[in-house]
């Protein structure tokens, strides 16, 4: 069993290959927070492979498609094709090959299984974020590609990191709770196996280029909030009922838990600019 947010994954038929990438890179699964379980099942099946994967983005490597209601159809373009059961809390994958890194095929199809699985069954959102913990509160910090998620994350010291690139949140309509994530990029670690009620939202927006200029930080209303947040919530999918998932729980989100505009100048300590997100927040 290992972790992926507020989920057990069962694992069913894997390679060697991949259950020694789950024990170096995934958590296991604590029962404490836990809140369901899936079985993700391999088949080997070269059929699965289709075009080369290579020089592809994300969002072009991954797809999800509904089949039928609570059924999808998850492709890794040359890499895997899965479907995913909600009904049955099960995902049955045909990979081309052993031989592939697993880090690649296993690490893709856990992001495109999160971006769907949380929204459809667990109130919850895969955001393209940084995300630590500072003295018990939550804090996510999103944004784009380049755009500093890595670099704050990487400045971390008194705040417990958890992922450079990826945030899983869930219980959206309970009480906001940041998941341990197993999703990283520049980083290359993952974080602990910790959760923390999320207090506090930041988007990065900006980058101040002045040595000499401070970060600035802005409290956002609830319209502004869901619209600049929308944009860096995971979807690997155009279903016109998963958006609209996405979106009422992007706007829910944003109800419960304050947004910080952020222009961030590399003089602030990552801390700082954390606490700041914070104190802006109202925390």
């Amino acid at each position: 069993m290992f972790r992926l947010g507020p989920l057990r994954i069962r694992p069913e038929a894997w390679p060697p290959s991949w259950l020694g990438y789950t024990e170096r890179w995934l958590s296991s699964a604590p029962a404490l927070g836990v809140k369901g379980e899936l079985t993700l099942a391999i088949e080997r099946d070269p059929a699965a492979a289709g075009a080369p994967a290579v020089a592809m983005t994300l969002h072009e490597l991954l797809s999800a498609t509904r089949c039928a209601p609570g059924i999808w159809e998850l492709l890794g373009l040359g890499l895997f094709v899965a479907r995913y059961d909600e009904a049955k809390s099960r995902m049955d994958m045909r990979i081309a090959s052993d031989d592939d890194d697993p880090g690649l095929v296993l690490g893709n199809a856990l992001r495109g299984l999160a971006a769907t699985a949380l929204p459809a069954r667990h109130d919850g959102l895969m955001i393209h974020a940084c995300a630590g913990i500072h003295d018990g509160a939550g804090v996510l910090v999103a944004g784009i590609s380049t755009a500093g998620k890595s670099t704050l994350a990487l400045g971390f010291e008194r705040t417990v990191y958890l992922s450079d690139d990826v945030a899983l949140v869930s219980a959206i309509h309970e009480a906001p709770t940041l998941e341990p994530s197993p999703f990283f990029g520049a980083a290359g670690r993952r974080g602990p196996e910790l959760q923390a009620p999320l207090r506090a939202i930041g988007v990065l927006v900006d980058k101040v280029l002045d040595p000499e200029a401070p970060s600035s930080f802005e409290c956002v209303p609830h319209a502004r909030a869901a619209a600049e947040l929308l944009r860096h919530v995971a979807r690997f999918s155009s279903d016109r009922e998963l958006s609209d998932r996405l979106l009422a729980l992007t706007v829910a989100l944003t109800e419960r838990v304050p947004v910080v505009l952020v222009k961030r100048s590399l003089r602030d300590p990552s801390d700082e600019v954390v606490r700041s997100i914070l104190a802006v927040a109202g925390c």
